[in-house]
């Protein structure tokens, strides 16, 4: 009755008082939740003593951790929902562990308690009127801190920040290039159908920054047809079908299999993302697209949005799951400054470009004035009319929210009537009893 891993794991990356922890081992198992709680970082354990199990998932979701339990006590765990589907089990076989939560059960007694660690205090009272923006100080040092904290990890790697010309991955890119030092900036454009790169507004302003800074550059295109290709594996390691995650994912796909296959064998590159800020800072707003509206919200404040959107990273692995696919890990440092973003007070994110503002007084002095006063722009859109992105190469090419999720459940082996059941409020499907019982 022993654990059965997959093969492609994601990495996980934890520290305990500001250090890197050594791995851990079956005698961590005792583990209580004080203990788990003073961990941070991106991490879905798995730890086995005997019949005993413990599974901990951090404290946003980052990485994704599903488990099954067959009748005789075999217990297969993955980051991914794939390898379950692959060693011939179905969805309605499969369970999560949430975000913020430790699941410990024994397979011979049946004991099961799943208990929430931690969790995320939000800020809902009223700015202060003296200095409505005072918790931009702390945004600012806990990104320097989470950066320097960051540094060792990068040491002897080949280290890559995803640029998008955009205000997030900007401020990512900039301390990184303060606190570590040099880097490859990569980004992400569309080509032509003759395979020559668009010089989206996107890439104009990274070359720009990126000359600034004094960083090397990677430009990764596609063709639109070249894209679509692409769409299995987005699909798959990026667990989702919802078009928002799978057009995000496929600038992920494109840029994971050009570093996997410029990089050959060598160590697994360490990618910094800008990804988890607008979630932090309820940064969302539809897109339209010819006469089609995409990627709606709940209509709801900004605070409670906010908490919706947090909630929701549960879900989807747009980033982590198809990088490590391609061999890359990544660390998303907004979700590592996460505490210090939801003390922002609601009432702040309620004014127009509310993260803007923010940031604007998080990162005074540090990113360059053209960015702060760049109009924000979506990364699948690539430029304001939303026409050089993935949204415009997905839906030119006809594949609609039905037909992503008619090709999720080709691919995982399900029907429609599961994959309404896999996610719910936000979150993927999870167990508070021993599954079975």
């Amino acid at each position: 009755m022993t654990g059965r891993e997959s093969s492609r794991q994601v990495t996980d990356f934890v520290w305990r008082d500001s250090a890197v922890t050594a791995p851990f081992g079956s005698a961590d198992i005792a583990m209580t939740d004080p203990a788990i709680n003073a961990l941070n970082g991106q991490f879905a354990l798995h730890l086995q003593s005997k019949t005993r199990h413990l599974l901990v998932r951090d404290p946003l979701g980052v990485n994704k951790l599903f488990f099954a339990i067959g009748p005789g006590g075999q217990v297969d765990v993955s980051n991914y929902l794939i390898d379950h589907v692959r060693a011939g089990r179905s969805l309605h076989e499969v369970w999560s562990v949430p975000s913020g939560h430790a699941l410990r059960f024994d397979t011979a007694s049946r004991d099961y308690r799943l208990t929430r660690y931690t969790g995320l205090a939000f800020n809902e009272a009223a700015a202060p009127a003296d200095d409505p923006y005072q918790c931009a100080a702390a945004i600012r040092s806990s990104l320097e801190a989470t950066i320097r904290q960051i540094r060792p990890l990068a040491e002897g790697r080949s280290l890559y920040v995803t640029m998008s010309g955009g205000l997030d991955s900007t401020t990512v890119s900039v301390l990184t290039r303060e606190i570590i030092g040099e880097f490859t900036g990569v980004t992400f454009t569309m080509a032509d159908s003759n395979g020559q790169v668009i010089e989206s507004e996107d890439l104009r302003y990274v070359r720009r920054l990126a000359k600034d800074i004094n960083v090397r550059l990677k430009v990764v295109s596609r063709t639109a047809k070249q894209l679509l290709e692409l769409l299995d594996p987005v699909l798959v390691y990026g667990q989702d079908w919802r078009d928002f995650n799978v057009h995000c994912g496929l600038v992920n796909a494109a840029i994971g299999f050009d570093l996997a296959r410029d990089l050959g064998t060598q160590s697994r590159p360490l990618l910094l993302t800008g990804d988890c800020a607008n979630e932090l800072t309820a940064d969302y707003t539809p897109v339209s697209y010819r006469g089609q509206t995409y990627y709606t919200l709940p209509d709801l404040p900004a605070g409670r949005l906010r908490r919706f959107l947090v909630t929701g990273l549960d879900t989807g692995d747009r980033e982590i799951g198809i990088y490590a696919h391609f061999g890359c890990d990544v660390l998303e440092p907004y979700a590592l400054c996460a505490p210090a973003f939801t003390q922002v007070p609601a009432t702040l994110l309620e004014v127009p470009q509310a993260k803007q503002k923010l940031m604007e007084r998080a990162v005074a002095g540090l990113v360059p004035a053209y960015i702060l006063a760049r109009p924000k722009v979506r990364a699948q859109s690539g430029s304001h009319d939303n026409s050089g992105g993935t949204l415009a190469a997905v839906a030119d090419a006809g594949v609609g929210s039905q037909e992503l999720s008619a090709r999720f459940c080709e691919l995982f082996q399900t029907d429609a009537r599961a994959l309404r059941g896999l996610i719910k409020a936000g979150m993927y499907r999870f167990s508070t009893q021993y599954p079975g019982n």
